[in-house]
Parts: C-alpha cells; structure tokens; sequence
C-alpha cells in the first residue's frame, strides 16, 4: 500500500510540475497563431485597398474595411472577412493615401521580413506621445500624421 501511495504522490507530483509548461506551451501557439492571424489580415486588408485605391474617384477623407471589401475587384472572399474596427485608408486632399493600421509589435517584426526583399522598410517615427511605423521609404514618416 506505501508503495502505491508512494506512486501516486511522484505522479501528482509531477502532474502539478507539467501543468504550467503544458498551459505555456499551448499560451505560446495561441500567441503564434494570434500573430500570424494578424498578419494575414494586414496582407489581405493591403491587397484590398490597393485595388479599391487603384479606381477610386472620391474624395479627401477616410475609407473603412467595410466601403473596400465589396466593391467590384475586391476578392469574393474579402465580402466576409472582417478587419479591426480602426482599421482604415486615409485620403489626403492631393489624392495620396495611407494605410492605417494599428497591429501588434511581434506581427510588424514579421511584416518587416516580408516587405524588406520588396525595397520598402519599417521606419518608426513618434508624434503626439504615440509611436508610428510606416511601412515604406523614410519619406513616408510624415504620413503617419494621417493616422490621428
């Protein structure tokens, strides 16, 4: 009977020891895929804008997920996706346009790794307390005022 009981402390024992690397573990992948998630939304809202940008004729102001995604040549699959709520382009009154979109720091660093062989950068400027990033020549700095 001592031995089993023996037996059955070591396993609770170590059962208690392994919960907080098996929970790590699976906090760890949720991270990853939350990531990659928003990764792959940026790809898709990027996608989207420049096409709605490419044969748009409005005006000066903002453009939400929402005007983009069922406009004609937005994919099919765009109708049903949805995108962070102050996810937006901004028109300036010369017709130029940036993309605005808040995103976690560890999805930036994987953006960076796919738009740097295309010649742009990630280059970070601050204004009024808060941090931007621009994805783009260091001329494009000053569009991250846009964003406000």
């Amino acid at each position: 009977m001592q031995i089993f009981m023996l037996a059955f402390i070591t396993l609770l024992v170590a059962g208690s020891l392994l919960t907080p690397v098996i929970q790590h573990n699976m906090d760890s992948q949720q991270n990853v895929t939350s990531v990659m998630g928003q990764v792959n939304e940026y790809q898709m809202f990027m996608f989207v804008a420049n096409n709605y940008m490419a044969k748009y004729s409005g005006g000066p102001g903002d453009v939400t997920w929402d005007m983009m995604k069922t406009a004609s040549g937005a994919p099919s699959g765009a109708a049903n996706a949805t995108m962070p709520s102050n996810w937006k382009v901004h028109v300036a009154a010369d017709m130029s346009w940036v993309t605005c979109t808040q995103m976690d720091e560890r999805a930036l660093g994987i953006i960076q790794q796919l738009v740097t062989p295309n010649g742009m950068s990630l280059n970070s400027t601050q204004q009024n307390n808060q941090q931007y990033v621009v994805v783009g020549a260091s001329t494009d700095l000053g569009k991250a005022s846009q964003c406000m």
